[in-house]
């Protein structure tokens, strides 16, 4: 907003500078209605610049909550590890390992939509999504294959890692959101309501 108020100071002070140099003694129809034309152009062009400005500012929210829906939906899949097995068979494992990076990559995909509207983040988001892919590449690393194609799952570092990974995910969107979107419940005194 500040850089269009400087651009129009400067056109104003720019016309009336041209204005000042006129010769007002040869002024005619068609000179006074070149300088209408004139003035209703640079008018036209900071109607089209500020539409365009606001047009970008209203896609923010719009793209933080394309973020906040697939970083919602990939901690949802992490939160039902711990709710399903997944570990009772190699494949399903595997598939839920998958399915997780799929997930994940939905989220990439609603930073690079994000992105397009705001990089104010970009190299602090960047770093934290590294972050969380590199642990969702060692939890996938748990399961370990031998040359013969005997496969072991430890399980006993699986938790460790899914806690991980979400407490990094929590991370990211306070990232994108730029503040903590979770609800916090005040803590109870004598199992009273807080408003009473």
């Amino acid at each position: 907003m500040k850089e269009n108020l400087l651009l129009l100071t400067g056109t104003v002070i720019g016309i009336l500078f041209g204005l000042g140099f006129s010769d007002w003694g040869k002024i005619n129809s068609g000179s006074v209605a070149d300088w209408i034309i004139a003035f209703g152009t640079v008018a036209l062009v900071f109607i089209a610049i500020y539409t365009a400005l606001s047009w970008k500012a209203q896609r923010i929210p719009e793209a933080r909550k394309n973020f906040i829906d697939a970083i919602v939906d990939f901690d949802n899949y992490i939160y039902q590890f711990g709710v399903e097995d997944f570990t009772s068979t190699i494949e399903k494992f595997r598939l839920y390992h998958t399915k997780l990076l799929i997930k994940f990559w939905n989220v990439e995909k609603s930073i690079m939509y994000f992105y397009q509207f705001d990089k104010t983040n970009k190299e602090d988001i960047d770093h934290q999504y590294c972050k969380i892919m590199t642990l969702i590449d060692e939890f996938g690393k748990n399961l370990k294959c031998n040359t013969d194609g005997i496969c072991i799952l430890q399980v006993s570092k699986l938790k460790t890692a899914t806690d991980s990974i979400l407490k990094e995910s929590y991370m990211l969107l306070k990232l994108v959101t730029g503040e903590d979107l979770t609800v916090q419940c005040p803590e109870k005194k004598n199992d009273q309501h807080p408003q009473s």
